[in-house]
């Protein structure tokens, strides 16, 4: 579509100035080369993920490119706007599959170079188990983080409930049984006070 649009004026896409394209060309190269060196000499970078950024940092969108020239421009400015991201595009299909090339063969990527060609293209070669080890805790800590862990919230709440009113009814008991003993007129107390059982003694002999 971008090549129908781009053909219909009085220049044709192949017909350009000459200036035309290097303007073009310039930072599709300088975003490849650019983004390359710096990812590649960044030390928290290994080498497959230098490649991966400068696939991303050098692929554009053309087809929204296209879509903001078509909307933008009028008249032969609309056919000329919409020949930059064609060009940019056909300049970016050459460029990444040689930088990718390249990278396989100098062992930047995780695919090994010696492979063939049909089986880096169809097989997968990304690592498994990537995930960095979590540095083990002391033996207090990790019971501690286990035990903690072990219960949800809700057993948590109905634990501590359930220990509060086993407090609660214990503390119930114990007043109970000091009202008991204290109590001279309980008949039901087990051991009434030895001041209750001396004052019975005189009255009886007293009767007596």
């Amino acid at each position: 579509f971008s090549l129908t649009v781009s053909s219909g004026g009085d220049s044709p896409l192949w017909d350009k100035d000459p200036n035309v394209y290097v303007a073009i060309f310039i930072p599709c190269a300088v975003a490849l080369v650019g983004s390359f060196g710096l990812s590649l000499f960044a030390p928290c970078l290994a080498s497959p993920e230098a490649v991966a950024v400068t696939v991303e940092t050098c692929y554009q969108n053309t087809g929204l490119a296209l879509a903001i020239a078509l909307s933008s421009f009028d008249g032969e400015d609309r056919t000329e706007a919409s020949a930059v991201p064609l060009i940019y595009g056909v300049f970016q299909v050459i460029l990444l599959p040689t930088f990718l090339l390249f990278s396989w063969k100098a062992g930047l990527t995780y695919a090994p170079r010696n492979e063939s060609f049909a089986k880096v293209i169809l097989l997968d070669w990304q690592p498994r188990n990537t995930c960095p080890k979590v540095l083990a805790l002391p033996d207090s800590l990790e019971e501690g983080s286990t035990a903690a862990t072990a219960e949800s919230p809700s057993q948590n709440i109905a634990r501590e409930g359930s220990r509060r009113s086993s407090a609660s009814s214990s503390s119930s008991n114990n007043t109970k049984n000091n009202k008991i003993t204290t109590d001279p007129h309980n008949e039901g107390s087990a051991a009434p006070p030895a001041k209750s059982q001396e004052w019975k003694s005189e009255a009886s002999s007293r009767s007596r």
